[in-house]
């Protein structure tokens, strides 16, 4: 049987990620866990729009448009309101 680990965090005023799509204000609240060994228990991503089209701190490197800089390789669910674009490996649930 597999697992669901189900981890949430936003500001105050609603928003997960932040300007930009940036997530660096999470880093203080993550605990000792680093992105690796984070990467390595994850089996699936399901993200917002806004997460998944923010900033991407590998702009520029091989890494880029990879979860967890191309450490991490699998499924990925997007929730959107918006046009859907093609991209391979993600699925876009487009929510009323």
């Amino acid at each position: 049987m597999g697992k669901l680990l189900y981890s949430a965090a936003m500001s105050l005023d609603g928003y997960i990620a932040g300007p930009g799509g940036d997530m660096g204000w999470l880093a203080p609240y993550t605990g000792d866990a680093s992105a690796d060994e984070l990467a390595a228990e994850v089996g699936a991503l399901l993200v917002g729009r806004r997460t998944f089209s923010g900033d991407d701190p590998y702009r520029g490197t091989e890494a880029e448009g990879k979860a967890f800089g191309g450490l991490w390789d699998g499924p990925q669910v997007v929730l959107t309101r918006g046009v859907a674009p093609a991209v391979p490996g993600v699925t876009f649930c487009r929510r009323g």
